[in-house]
């Protein structure tokens, strides 16, 4: 929860309230009207309403542990260890009540395991950071919609750029940012840039400036690890 709030508070899109603490902050709005502080030097204060409110949780959380025989080394194993987490996401809007972002999310590492058997400290940080990226992406979608700036000879132009969580090869889902909500058709993203990327036509057509995009959720795999051959196996 911790590292997601640090991904919101990055991204300066969001003023993101603190709620966990929030008896502790009653209670030192409190002090002035107890006589216990000078109102002058502290004073009294109004506790904001969020917008948004971001739930969700831990679906599953499997932990499986490898071995793999060494080629021509008898009783020699690799061991490795696969993290998988799935978290289901729930992005509400206070005043209407209304699901803005509702989806699973699954994430997978692999790496090697210790000889002393113990989880890598590693493995477990850049999962919690990999975990938190997304999430903060999937809320700035939601509330911020990546949107087309315009065409650019045989691409269009989109309003996202590096560390905004799009990708080579992602494809985009577009519709009409006015009006009723159509499908016009299917964008690829083909180049990111530093604060804008490029997208081909994929399907579709009537694509135009300010039109939304939604992105197409990836298939998370594991890529098994594995070593060369020998020649003539």
């Amino acid at each position: 929860t911790g590292r997601v709030v640090e991904e919101l508070v990055a991204t300066r899109r969001f003023r993101v309230l603190e709620r966990e603490r929030g008896a502790a902050i009653l209670r030192e709005l409190n002090l002035g009207p107890q006589g216990l502080s000078d109102p002058k030097q502290l004073p009294r204060g109004k506790v904001l309403a969020a917008r948004y409110l971001v739930a969700g949780e831990v679906r599953t959380f499997r932990v499986q542990v490898r071995n793999r025989a060494v080629p021509g080394a008898a009783g020699r194993v690799v061991r490795s260890v696969e993290l998988e987490v799935e978290i289901g996401l729930r992005l509400i809007d206070s005043q209407t009540s209304l699901l803005v972002a509702a989806e699973p999310l699954v994430y997978t590492a692999r790496q090697p395991l210790p000889g002393n058997g113990r989880l890598p400290t590693t493995l477990l940080r850049d999962l919690q950071s990999s975990i938190a990226r997304q999430l903060r992406v999937t809320v700035v979608d939601a509330v911020f919609p990546i949107r087309v700036l315009g065409l650019a000879g045989d691409t269009f132009l989109l309003d996202r750029g590096t560390g905004q969580g799009l990708t080579k090869g992602d494809v985009l889902e577009v519709f009409t940012g006015k009006g009723e909500r159509r499908r016009l058709g299917v964008l690829e993203v083909v180049e990111v840039g530093p604060k804008q990327s490029r997208a081909r036509l994929s399907e579709g057509r009537g694509i135009a400036e300010g039109d939304e995009c939604r992105r197409r959720p990836r298939k998370a795999q594991v890529k098994p690890t594995s070593r060369p051959k020998p020649e003539g196996w």
